[in-house]
């Protein structure tokens, strides 16, 4: 049974299509690049989520386009186990390698506390999902490599991602 009717789901993918080739997502993903600069002309292991695995993959090319090739890294979903483990391995030991971009299944029962930064390229809905992903970097152990986390949302101002992201901050500080 279909659950959503083809009409709304053709408008779902043509309104996509319009905000993925807006200035606003070219906006955050030149911001992205910018931030990500540094850290890799310092050696730093960063990991970027991007929530959806097609996602990983384009904006693996993006960034390949703009970095070397061999200091990225993806994992994602649809990845068989070994391929998923040979990906973290590479991360890890490989001080060429110095980015993880990653889906969600990333943000769940992995340790990274290696990594010195992690970048949420898209930001999720769910409090919840966010505080696991910030998880995968501070974990205990974690002052044999770094003393702290350094995370940043990417978003582009007036936007309806940069009103959401305001929403889970604020609804973060109440938490806290």
């Amino acid at each position: 049974k279909n659950y959503i009717s083809k009409d709304l789901l053709e408008i779902a993918i043509k309104d996509n299509e319009i905000w993925k080739n807006s200035k606003s997502s070219q906006t955050r993903f030149k911001k992205l690049v910018n931030c990500i600069h540094e850290k890799v002309k310092a050696s730093s292991k960063i990991i970027i989520f991007v929530g959806f695995p097609n996602l990983v993959h384009e904006k693996y090319n993006e960034l390949e386009k703009r970095l070397e090739k061999k200091i990225i890294e993806i994992f994602y979903t649809d990845q068989d186990d070994s391929t998923k483990e040979e990906s973290v391995r590479k991360f890890r030991d490989n001080k060429e390698v110095l980015i993880l971009l990653s889906d969600e299944s990333g943000g769940e029962g992995r340790n990274f506390q290696f990594a010195e930064s992690l970048y949420h390229y898209d930001l999720p809905w769910d409090i919840s999902v966010l505080e696991q992903r910030i998880g995968r970097l501070d974990r205990l152990k974690r002052e044999n490599y770094y003393n702290a986390v350094s995370y940043t949302h990417l978003r582009a101002h007036e936007t309806l991602m940069n009103l959401v992201c305001r929403l889970l901050l604020e609804k973060t500080r109440r938490a806290w």
